[in-house]
């Protein structure tokens, strides 16, 4: 299988405007949506790879493609809005940090994805303190 992947729209011309010449297709139907989910899962990805500064760029990229799987599917933004809302009214956000133990047997936090941004913010700030001093 050739190594391709799917781009942004306006990315073969700015691979063009630096002198190179991509080569490139459009996706069938059913290409397309297996591609928008593989994107998905590259972009999420980076967010989990990102340092924290980077994140809300790599949010930025998940919400595109969020966007074009529900345009492919025939749901708008706003009504992908709406069924968000709905289930948060339902079932609430993640805002309150809540963490189930599945299996009945708190753990320490080292090791738990996500644990790393609250490291290196708290790397981040112990050497402001120190400039500080």
């Amino acid at each position: 299988m050739p190594d391709c992947k799917l781009i942004r729209d306006r990315m073969p011309d700015i691979i063009r405007s630096h002198g190179d010449d991509p080569v490139t297709r459009i996706a069938g139907d059913a290409e397309y949506t297996a591609l928008l989910l593989d994107k998905l899962a590259e972009e999420a990805g980076e967010v989990a790879a990102a340092d924290r500064a980077d994140v809300p760029e790599e949010l930025a990229d998940v919400l595109e493609v969020v966007y074009a799987i529900a345009d492919n599917l025939g749901v708008s933004r706003a009504g992908l809005e709406a069924l968000r809302a709905g289930k948060a009214a339902e079932r609430g956000g993640f805002a309150g940090r809540v963490v189930w133990y599945r299996d009945g047997s708190p753990r320490s936090a080292e090791g738990v994805p996500g644990q790393r941004y609250h490291d290196a913010e708290s790397a981040v700030r112990a050497q402001l303190e120190a400039v500080d001093a």
